[in-house]
């Protein structure tokens, strides 16, 4: 399999060791491709080096517009300094898989959420504060208030930084009434139809954040 045919320099992808008894999904980025070699960036966990010895089988997962793709790797070798680079290579095909979504950042951030529909737009209807567990490319979780209904279509307005707001839309997949949280009830969100250039300033903002996490050593 030639990689070259699919992937770039600084694409983002997800690492998981296929020998270890945690499945943690450590985040990283591509630094090289050749043919079927892989070097990508050692990844960090909790500020420190994830390592991974020669010949360790890893699962390399990245997600593109189409949808999201995995394949097999094994470690031939490593490379620490300022910049740690591990080199892998392919030992199956790509594959798309059912994975839905992407890597999910787990952070505390308030937003604002209203019921909606498919006609309004985020200049319409009553906002609510709501409070955001984690968020990724397919959907969100969040703490509120307002009661809603399974099925119910909510708007989320999500303050990305000092200049930018998304506006999404999401179908409530999951409630919950959460004594824990203050009586707060508990909704899991899957976003719906969700415009290219959203997604794409969601996955930037999720791995933005990602990176602050790792270099707190929070993440």
């Amino acid at each position: 399999m030639d990689l070259n045919d699919f992937f770039k320099i600084g694409n983002k992808i997800q690492v998981i060791s296929k020998e270890r008894n945690t499945k943690t999904e450590y985040i990283s980025q591509i630094a090289g491709v050749y043919n079927e070699f892989l070097d990508i960036f050692n990844p960090i966990y909790k500020g420190s080096l994830v390592y991974f010895r020669d010949g360790e089988s890893v699962k390399i997962i990245i997600p593109k517009k189409e949808g999201v793709y995995e394949f097999d790797t094994v470690v031939l070798e490593k490379e620490y300094g300022k910049i740690s680079i591990i080199r892998l290579k392919a030992v199956s095909e790509l594959k798309k898989t059912q994975r839905r979504g992407y890597y999910r950042l787990k952070l505390t951030r308030t937003i604002k959420i209203k019921k909606s529909n498919d006609n309004d737009n985020e200049n319409s209807g009553n906002y609510h504060e709501a409070i955001l567990s984690d968020i990724s490319g397919g959907g969100a979780l969040f703490f509120a208030k307002l009661e809603m209904s399974l099925n119910d279509l909510v708007g989320l307005e999500i303050k990305i930084d000092e200049k930018n707001i998304l506006f999404l839309k999401g179908i409530i997949k999951r409630k919950m009434f959460n004594i824990e949280k203050s009586f707060l009830f508990e909704y899991g969100v899957e976003f719906k139809n969700m415009k290219r250039s959203d997604r794409d300033t969601l996955i930037k903002f999720i791995f933005n954040e990602q990176r602050k996490l790792l270099k707190r050593g929070l993440s």
